[in-house]
Order: structure tokens, then sequence, then C-alpha cells
């Protein structure tokens, strides 16, 4: 088995890890999507209060930011705190601060599993 083989088998191998890498990362982020779009359709909504939200370190959108919120919201009685990432335009960052109130929907089997409602993306 000569260099060159050695070059063609390398090749191959690394363009089947990048394969299955973006495959499995296509594919989690349509699973998310599709949780997301069941918790919008059939989600029990509430009020939460944002008790944190934290800036990401790579904010590579003009023009959007993208947190990571920490809520907490009332289930039957009994205090829930979720967190969600989420990105929102800079226009509409004054909505997500600390203490504020905000809208949610969370899935009735998990609570811990929500969905911010309003001007965000999930």
């Amino acid at each position: 088995m000569g260099l060159a083989d050695v070059a063609l088998w390398v090749n191959i191998i690394v363009t089947c890890s990048v394969l299955v890498v973006v495959f499995y990362g296509v594919r989690n982020t349509l699973r998310a999507n599709e949780n997301n779009e069941s918790i919008m359709k059939s989600g029990q909504e509430v009020e939460a209060i944002v008790i944190s939200a934290r800036p990401h370190d790579n904010q590579t959108a003009d023009g959007r930011l993208f947190l990571s919120l920490l809520v907490e919201f009332t289930v039957g009685g009994e205090k829930i705190a979720a967190n969600k990432d989420v990105n929102v335009s800079v226009f509409y960052s004054e909505e997500y601060k600390p203490g504020k109130v905000i809208t949610i929907k969370y899935q009735r089997s998990n609570p811990d599993n929500i969905v911010v409602v309003g001007n965000v993306n999930n």
C-alpha cells in the first residue's frame, strides 16, 4: 500500500466524519424545531419572570442578540425554573431583562421544556 492509497483512505475517513457531524447537526435542529412547534400548538401559556439573561459569547448576527434566559413560573402551586436559549432583535432586548414578565408556553408533561412567546426566535 503506497502513500497515495493512505492519503485516499484518510480523505475518505475525514469526509465521512464530516458528513456524519453535519447529518447529526441537521437532525438535531429539525427535532428541536418540531418540539418547539408542538409546544406552541398545545403547550400551556403562563407568565414568567426573567431571572437572568446572559448573552452568548459568539454574537454572530448583526442586529440580533443571542441570550440564555433563566425564567421562573408557577405550575399548580409549584415554582419551576427553566432555561431557554433564544435570539431576539436588539430592538426588543429590553423585554428580556431580569425582572421583566414575559409570556411562555410549557409542555404539560415536562414543565422544564418551554418556548418563549413574542418577538423572539426559540
